[in-house]
């Protein structure tokens, strides 16, 4: 396929004008000539090869529309179509049958009735296999009880009746129905590949995200899970999609959201590998529960995430700038000293350094932390005798906003806190 869309031709005049109005028009679609099964199995062909759209007419149309998941635009019979082919026909003695979907028959119908033409109607049931015996035997019914001595319809007509004394006369399609119908398609093309447009971003944010998100419809089938939510629970989006949650993934209460429409914020949830905070929230329509969307968090990331955001935003000055390889001496008491700062450093123990002013308690205290397990958290140094008293303790665990007079707007962390998997060296 040259272009998305693909036009199902139900005859060969059709097809010729078809062809004509893309050329001269320049029209993005390519045209392929079948009618009933033949131009629904080039349609499905049409499909398979890439096309997006179907157009077509009349029971065609309706055919193609049960076999193939692409949208199916039909060519509508207009009045334009129904008066250029009835009004030859409306001469005396004529006793008219109209034969096709009830889309045609009704346009017929009324520009029958206008003309003054005695009219008797076989109307085809859409979306169902059509009885041809039986359509046959109506037929002749009408034309030996009724004398309707002429049948006119779409495709169907032509094919199907084999009454050689029956005027049969095919409603034909002008280039004023066609060109309506290829608009059609074309606005559907634009809608799609905006979509898709708008799926793709979707999608890109969901893969980027570092939280795993989850949704459900309002019945609890999962219709959305992304690849961070997959690695979190060990499932595959392939294996849970349109499965109820509940037989899935236990303990995520989103059944509870469906039922009560209550958001459910910073909740632990236990997964395969431990305990993840999660939010639950509600999608509601028009007040009514549609369904809910899930988000989760690693507590292991979310801590690493702290820490680094701790870093970050105060890691001036909270870094060490020596190690044991820095401190350069020929004293062997001194080395030995060294040798027992390196083994405290392997403790969580709290540390007692002692010395004269001057004397490096703070480069052995660096030092120590630069080789321990905590090397990679703040190294916080804190001058006690630089506090006022009456600070200290608002210093040292930090206050919320409003929390005194002279606070700072938004509050402030403490230097416990701001050491938090570090080290805090104390001096006096």
């Amino acid at each position: 396929m040259k272009n998305n869309i693909c036009l199902v031709a139900t005859y060969t005049e059709f097809a010729q004008l078809a062809r004509e109005l893309k050329q001269e028009l320049d029209l993005p679609i390519d045209v392929l000539e079948g009618s009933l099964e033949e131009g629904t199995r080039q349609a499905v062909k049409a499909e398979k090869a890439g096309a997006k759209i179907i157009i077509s007419r009349g029971g065609t149309a309706s055919m193609i529309r049960r076999h193939v998941k692409i949208p199916v635009v039909e060519i509508r019979i207009t009045g334009f179509d129904i008066f250029r082919n009835i009004y030859p026909v409306s001469g005396p003695g004529r006793v008219l049958g109209l034969l096709g979907y009830k889309n045609a028959v009704t346009g017929c119908r009324a520009a029958a009735q206008v003309l003054g033409i005695s009219i008797h109607e076989i109307i085809l049931a859409d979306g169902v296999e059509t009885d041809w015996e039986d359509v046959r035997s109506r037929v002749k019914y009408l034309m030996e009880e009724h004398g309707v001595n002429t049948f006119i319809g779409d495709t169907s007509v032509l094919t199907h009746l084999e009454f050689p004394t029956l005027d049969v006369r095919l409603i034909t399609s002008g280039r004023e129905s066609i060109l309506p119908a290829v608009e059609d398609a074309m606005n559907l093309l634009r809608v799609q590949e905006e979509e898709q447009k708008a799926t793709q971003r979707l999608q890109a944010i969901l893969n980027f995200v570092h939280d795993g998100i989850m949704a459900t419809d309002e019945s609890g089938n999962i219709t959305l899970l992304n690849p961070v939510a997959e690695k979190i629970f060990h499932v595959s989006q392939s294996q849970v999609l349109g499965k109820k949650i509940n037989k899935v993934i236990t303990e995520t209460r989103i059944d509870e959201v469906l039922k009560s429409g209550q958001d459910e914020i910073g909740q632990l949830q236990k997964a395969p590998e431990g305990h993840i905070l999660t939010n639950r929230i509600p999608i509601n329509i028009d007040g009514v529960v549609k369904g809910v969307v899930a988000t989760f968090q690693e507590v292991t990331r979310i801590q690493d995430a702290e820490r680094t955001i701790r870093q970050s935003l105060y890691g001036k000055g909270l870094v060490t700038k020596y190690k044991f390889n820095d401190i350069l001496t020929n004293d062997s008491r001194m080395k030995n000293l060294i040798e027992i700062a390196r083994g405290y450093s392997l403790t969580g123990a709290t540390v007692l350094i002692q010395g004269e002013s001057g004397t490096g308690k703070e480069l052995f205290a660096q030092s120590i932390h630069a080789s321990s397990p905590r090397s990679q958290g703040p190294f916080v140094a804190v001058n006690c005798a630089a506090l006022p008293s009456q600070l200290l303790e608002s210093e040292l665990f930090g206050y919320v906003e409003g929390a005194f007079t002279g606070a700072k707007k938004g509050g402030k962390i403490g230097l416990f806190e701001l050491a938090h998997n570090g080290t805090i060296f104390w001096m006096r």
